[in-house]
């Protein structure tokens, strides 16, 4: 999962940084959203809210047979 920021654009960023980012993309194994949207859903930061959608986002990987989820920010 990635957060970014400016001067990094979504899919702009991964896609050079990441061999095989698209593939990723299409097959729903990275998810990159805008920092507004995973920090600032509510319109205002609330970590509760930050930390539950992180330990759903672990549930569904390891759901999916995964060992667990990486997280980089920007």
């Amino acid at each position: 999962m990635g957060i970014t920021e400016e001067p990094v654009t979504e899919k702009e960023g991964f896609a050079r940084g990441l061999p095989d980012a698209h593939r990723y993309l299409a097959e729903r194994q990275l998810a990159i959203l805008p920092y507004q949207q995973w920090y600032l859903g509510s319109g205002i930061f609330d970590a509760q809210i930050v930390l539950t959608n992180w330990v759903s986002k672990a549930r569904h990987a390891a759901a999916k047979g995964f060992a667990g989820i990486r997280i980089t920010g920007n």
